[in-house]
Order: C-alpha cells, then structure tokens, then sequence
C-alpha cells in the first residue's frame, strides 16, 4: 500500500517489506504486506491528525532533501 502525495512536506504510507520502507522509518508509517486493516487505519490516523500528518510530512521532505536531491546523487556518483 502507497499513499504518497508526491509533494514534499506530505505524508506517506509505505509497504514495510520494501527498501521504500526504511526511509519512512520515522518520517511516515510502513505497513506489513497483506495486511489489510493497518493501511485504512494509518489513513485514518493521519486524516484526523493534522499535526502528526505535518511532523512526518516535513520529516519525510528533510530526508529526501538530505538523501535524494540531485545534489547529493550527483555527489554519491562522483564520489573517489
């Protein structure tokens, strides 16, 4: 299950079994594959918590700002 907004500063919803998944760690919430309450649930949690919807939001933007930026994957390929 995905629900990412493909915007910065949004929440997401991950597959824990996937690579995608440790990213989140902390930043979004990871759900076990084939269970089928937990994505509703996290939906529903971040629908009814604006506060925590920004906090992993804006976690999940500084991470892939630090880690995926053009930048920083220019410099990772580069690197001697």
């Amino acid at each position: 299950m995905i629900l990412d907004c493909k915007r910065p500063h949004r929440s997401r919803l991950r597959r824990r079994d996937t690579q995608a998944a440790d990213a989140v760690n902390r930043r979004g919430i990871a759900v076990e594959h084939g269970d089928t309450a937990r994505p509703k649930d996290a939906v529903v949690k971040l629908t009814d918590n604006p506060a925590e919807r920004k906090r992993l939001g804006e976690a999940g933007g500084k991470y892939a700002m630090e880690h995926w930026s053009q930048e920083k994957i220019l410099q990772q390929a580069f690197a001697t």
